[in-house]
This record gives structure tokens, C-alpha cells and sequence, in this order.
């Protein structure tokens, strides 16, 4: 949160000097944050689905790193929503 805070700073700028759209900015953020988001779901899920203790079938493995991938990735996207949406941090 406080970087994508600081980085408004730069956009305001750029967007004021008519450098690029704020679409390209927003979809560079979400790009760039999905490479992130799936090494941290496949660290979390080899290391909790074990210890969690499910049945070790591949396709509820799966579905386990889908859908924790997706709730990072909703969690994360929300975070930036609040900072863009608030004034400050």
C-alpha cells in the first residue's frame, strides 16, 4: 500500500503532462502484480496444503492453488482500489 501510495504522486504528474493514459498505468499494475501473486500462492500451498493435511489428489490440489491464487490476487487488488480511492494513506 504505501508504495502504490507513493506512485500516485508520479501519476498525477504524468497524467497532468500528458505522458500516458491512466489505463495504462492501472493495467500495468495489475500485469505486474500476477507474476508475484503465483510464486507466493505455489510457496503457500507446498508448504500449508500438507500441513493442513487434505487428501492428496491432483485436482483438489489444484483447485486449492486456484483459488488461493484468486483470493490474493482479490485481496491485493482491493488494497490498491482503497489507496487510489482514499486521499491519503
Amino acid at each position: 500500500m504505501p508504495v502504490i501510495s507513493i506512485e500516485r504522486t508520479v501519476v498525477y504528474r504524468e497524467r497532468f503532462a500528458g505522458m500516458y493514459s491512466p489505463w495504462a498505468y492501472s493495467f500495468a499494475q495489475v500485469t505486474m502484480e500476477t507474476p508475484y501473486v503465483i510464486v507466493q500462492t505455489m510457496l503457500f500451498t507446498f508448504i500449508a496444503y500438507p500441513m493442513i493435511g487434505y487428501a492428496w489428489e491432483v485436482e483438489k490440489f489444484f483447485w486449492f492453488l486456484y483459488t488461493m491464487f484468486c483470493t490474493l490476487l482479490y485481496f491485493i487488488y482491493i488494497g490498491m482500489m482503497m489507496v487510489s480511492l482514499t486521499a491519503n494513506i
